[in-house]
């Protein structure tokens, strides 16, 4: 039997699926542990909102190349 590398398995996505359950279950946990965010938490995440995002991207390049209009300054309270 060879050696199984824990460091390997947590981070080598591909090794990790070559081992079999019971060769995972001999693992110790990470030791930064699980991390679970909430659909609330992921929300707030910048960019999350996908249109939101776009539109005050798009207005900071068309008020960057373009000059600032009052439609750039109507959306950059927002951004």
């Amino acid at each position: 039997m060879s050696v199984i590398d824990p460091i390997r398995v947590w981070k080598d996505p591909e090794y990790r699926a070559s081992l079999s359950q019971d060769q995972l279950a001999s693992m110790p946990e990470h030791p930064a542990g699980l991390l679970e965010l909430r659909d609330e938490d992921l929300r707030q995440v910048a960019g999350g909102g996908g249109t939101f995002f776009s539109l005050c991207t798009l207005s900071a390049i068309f008020c960057l190349t373009k000059g600032c209009t009052l439609a750039c300054t109507g959306v950059a309270p927002f951004c």
